[in-house]
């Protein structure tokens, strides 16, 4: 059912064929085309067979890593727009000069999806009670507002609210220490000298990921769970996740619209390496509902079984929807025709113009 969705690709997808000669060329037939690479560039230019025009002759985008970089660019004018590339704390300084002056700044809400994940076979999280106590154990509000500074909405899943294929009857978790504490002792974890059990809680070196890391330990110790959080460098962080060396982590799912992706996360089947389904979980009306999905094309029946899916893991727990991060954009007052994609994309970027 998803088929026709996948076959859409942004702009800047690196959709490539070989020739015989072993040369390789950007397939597509969009507004821009591929006009050259360097190093820390991609070369865009407007698609002169494309109707209707780009609004713009030429895109160059620029791939500047550090965050602090970014910004320096930004005050001296070298960039023209930039989608989700300022650290959220940075941005109230382009509500003041001399930045105001030139960007202004738009927000609408996004897909991407912000998760605390479980390892299902580890002997304590296997227990669903210890799942649904942590869940109210972290006061995910306060996260929102300090590590996100209110750029985000709280999550019941993976698709959005605005989703068809979501339940919007569902609500997030309540942030509830004491709910939390009672739901430890009946998992057959008292309190003993303060503490119950301890887990490890991996995340990358990123400095908003660790104090993520930090103030979820936080919380969860005053339900008596300790919390040990250790960072790695990213290769070494995700290859441990794939393999299932984990007992807590959080990652972030970008762009995700169509259900069908569901499947990738939550089947039985696709425990790495053969999908996604990272935390081990495993459940037999699940895998029945998502197989059926797969091949429903009628719309209504679709979202039906998609909605029963939701319904079922926002349960069970194998992981814990956190937020969705709205997009922001930071755009030279130059610019006009600027709308932001839910995906947090550059569908719209043959719209823009500059102003005449």
């Amino acid at each position: 059912a998803s088929f026709l969705s996948n076959l859409i690709l942004p702009v800047t997808s690196r959709a490539y064929i070989g020739g015989r000669d072993g040369s390789s060329r950007l397939m597509g037939s969009g507004p821009f085309r591929l006009a050259g690479r360097r190093p820390g560039e991609i070369l865009l230019e407007r698609n002169p067979h494309h109707m209707p025009p780009a609004g713009v002759e030429r895109v160059v985008f620029k791939v500047v890593k550090d965050e602090n970089t970014r910004l320096l660019k930004f005050r001296k004018g070298d960039v023209d727009l930039g989608i989700n590339v300022l650290p959220l704390d940075k941005l109230v300084r382009f509500s003041r000069p001399p930045l105001q002056a030139r960007y202004e700044v738009h927000e609408a809400p996004g897909l991407s999806f912000q998760y605390l994940g479980f390892n299902l076979r580890d002997p304590i999280l296997s227990r669903r009670e210890v799942r649904q106590a942590i869940a109210r154990a972290i006061d995910v509000d306060t996260l929102i507002s300090h590590r996100q500074k209110g750029h985000s909405t709280r999550a019941t899943g993976l698709l959005a609210a605005g989703s068809p294929y979501s339940d919007p009857s569902l609500s997030p978790i309540a942030y509830d220490p004491v709910q939390a504490g009672e739901l430890l002792d009946r998992a057959g974890f008292p309190l003993k000298n303060g503490r119950r059990f301890t887990l490890t809680y991996k995340t990358s070196t990123d400095r908003s990921a660790v104090f993520q890391a930090r103030v979820i330990a936080a919380d969860l110790r005053k339900v008596g769970v300790e919390v040990e959080v250790r960072s790695y460098e990213w290769g070494t962080f995700y290859a441990d996740i794939k393999k299932g060396n984990f007992q807590l982590y959080s990652l972030r799912w970008i762009g995700v619209s169509d259900p069908g992706f569901l499947d990738e996360l939550l089947h039985s089947r696709k425990v790495p390496p053969g999908g996604r389904n990272r935390g081990r979980y495993a459940n037999p009306e699940v895998d029945a509902w998502l197989e059926k999905a797969r091949l429903e094309a009628d719309p209504s029946a679709r979202s039906r079984l998609y909605r029963l899916v939701h319904g079922k893991v926002a349960s069970d727990l194998p992981y814990i929807s956190l937020w969705h991060n709205n997009n922001v954009a930071v755009v030279d007052r130059r610019l006009t025709g600027f709308r932001l994609h839910p995906s947090g994309g550059f569908e719209y970027l043959a719209d823009v113009r500059w102003r005449k």
